[in-house]
């Protein structure tokens, strides 16, 4: 709805409780509630649903491809292209990346790895590897692998995601330097892995001809009984100098002697460029790119003051903590020359970190420690274009800083909410808890206690 904030309907009801948003808010966005509020310079409110908003004008939102994003119950839901990823535990903003794994759903199961496009398989040397079936939990595509018997001799198989030969992927990108990151959901559901030397998901390089060189791996040997969709496992491979492709699977190690019976449940494996595992990305005979999420509120008509307050929560998807290749934006006002406002993260600073500029020079003020992944994260900070002290940021209760430089930055044509300003790069990767442009410029003493303060 468009106007006073109030319609007709609701307005008794509103009357009685107090509105979501505060009266200084020009932007408050809770994706958790799918709330939203844009303040128009007219002295007119816009505020409804997320998705209301958007198709007012009043925001905007884009990505190619589905994406999935994940409940508070733990459950994956599905989002169409072009659907914003809002679930009850907030707004997934990724960048684009690709899924190489070419069927993680395991469409045309018929009792072998093969019918699913994948080779090899954990068994050998006694032990035996029986395929039990599969089937979806917590919206999760999933096969179910027994490895039963006593192993004869030493194992080392491996059950590879892909029957293109011992390299599975050979691109561009696998090219010395270059880091992979390989993930699957995975929970023991019979049996025990008494005996197991390891079960691991693997990265293996290979050179040119298709040699072995090394292999990189990651255990899911912490795999429990419990909930698939709380047990995701990756592990991350930097490639070597002279790798040309790299296979990807899931490898048993057993020592001769070892008894072994477990059934691993073994849901949506993938594999992507990248330091960190991505969201699931679903495939059903080829590779899968998804898009970035591009979140933006176009600035036309907007009421954006010169000074006033930022707040920015959400949990990061990868460490804040000096890894990232270039910068990560919570929330992008402008970042053009000398003159910028922003929340963000950065491959040299820990974050997030406020940037300010005073059309002269760029200023930042970043936290002692960088936020971990997987953390909540709550970044306060104060702008003000009189007083180099009025640009202060604190996060998570600690006061970070003070920029010494105003904050002066040009209007662009939209904010950026999780990505640079206008959209486009830059973008964040985790879950989004509340976006906010306030008019009113807090205290240090009420900045810290602001962002101590969670909205979920």
């Amino acid at each position: 709805m468009l106007g006073t904030g109030l319609d007709l309907p609701t307005l008794a009801a509103r009357r009685r409780t107090s509105p979501w948003y505060r009266p200084d808010d020009v932007l408050r966005i809770l994706p958790g509630i799918d709330r939203a509020m844009v303040r128009l310079a007219s002295g007119a409110l816009a505020e409804g649903t997320i998705g209301t908003l958007i198709a007012l004008g009043n925001l905007s939102f884009a990505r190619t491809g589905a994406a999935y994003a994940q409940r508070k119950d733990g459950a994956w839901t599905a989002f169409a292209s072009n659907a914003p990823r809002i679930t009850d535990a907030g707004m997934t903003i990724e960048p684009s990346t690709t899924n190489h794994v070419k069927n993680n759903a395991m469409t045309g199961y018929s009792g072998t790895v093969g019918s699913i496009g994948w080779i090899g398989g954990l068994s050998g040397s006694g032990l035996t590897q029986t395929l039990m079936g599969v089937g979806i939990e917590d919206g999760i595509d999933f096969i179910d692998i027994r490895v039963s018997g006593t192993a004869s001799g030493t194992i080392a198989s491996v059950l590879y995601f892909d029957t293109v030969g011992i390299n599975n992927v050979v691109n561009a990108d696998t090219v010395a330097g270059k880091t992979w990151t390989i993930g699957a959901f995975a929970r023991r559901i019979g049996g025990s892995f008494a005996n197991v030397g390891g079960l691991d998901l693997v990265i293996r390089e290979n050179d040119s001809g298709g040699a072995f060189l090394r292999q990189t791996l990651g255990s899911v040997l912490g795999a429990t009984s419990g909930q698939l969709g709380r047990q995701p496992f990756s592990q991350a491979a930097t490639l070597g100098t002279s790798c040309h492709g790299i296979a990807c699977g899931l490898r048993l190690g057993a020592s001769s002697g070892a008894a072994i019976d477990f059934t691993l449940r073994l849901g949506w494996p993938q594999v992507g460029l990248g330091s960190v595992a991505m969201t699931p990305i679903r495939t059903t005979g080829a590779a899968a790119t998804r898009a970035a999420d591009d979140f933006r509120c176009p600035t036309s008509g907007l009421s954006l003051p010169a000074s006033g307050t930022l707040v920015a929560e959400f949990v990061p998807g990868v460490s804040l903590d000096a890894i990232h290749a270039g910068e990560a934006y919570a929330l992008g006002i402008d970042d053009a020359g000398s003159t910028r406002l922003a929340l963000r993260a950065h491959g040299t600073a820990k974050g997030p970190r406020l940037v300010v500029g005073d059309g002269e020079g760029v200023a930042t003020v970043a936290p002692a420690t960088g936020v971990a992944a997987g953390g909540a994260c709550r970044a306060v900070a104060t702008f003000g274009a009189a007083a180099a002290g009025d640009n202060r940021l604190s996060v998570n209760g600690i006061f970070a800083g003070a920029s010494e430089r105003r904050c002066v930055f040009d209007l662009p044509a939209a904010i950026g909410l999780g990505q640079v300003h206008n959209g486009g790069a830059a973008f964040m990767s985790g879950v989004a808890r509340e976006w906010a442009i306030r008019s009113t410029v807090l205290t240090a003493d009420d900045s810290n206690a602001e962002s101590a303060r969670y909205t979920a």
